[in-house]
């Protein structure tokens, strides 16, 4: 094969993998609705007052880790306001004033 051969294979095959990469990057890919909606950003922190006031409200719930008594090892807990717990590795519900 002469050197003016292998020189335009080179080239044919440079140019057919851009032109696949640019119609691979062009391709439409569906949306699973995992993007962010326009104009979402990072909210400041918040502060204790506010916090409390979502603890005391029921709207989100407090975690440490305790014993569970299903799996019988120290996991992740949430820690609801009536005193209760429910693991979040095994989603066993501890009521309250049970010994940890």
């Amino acid at each position: 094969m002469s050197q003016f051969a292998l020189g335009v294979g080179a080239c044919v095959l440079v140019a057919g993998m851009s032109a696949a990469t640019l119609a691979a990057r062009a391709w439409p890919v569906p949306s699973y609705g995992r993007h962010r909606e326009a104009g979402l950003s990072y909210r400041r922190t918040l502060d204790e007052a506010a916090l409390q006031a979502l603890l005391t409200g029921g709207y989100v719930e407090a975690n440490d880790f305790a014993l569970c008594p299903d799996e019988q090892r120290v996991t992740f807990h949430a820690l609801r306001t009536d005193g209760s717990r429910r693991c979040w590795t095994c989603s066993a519900t501890t009521p309250a004033g049970e010994a940890s």
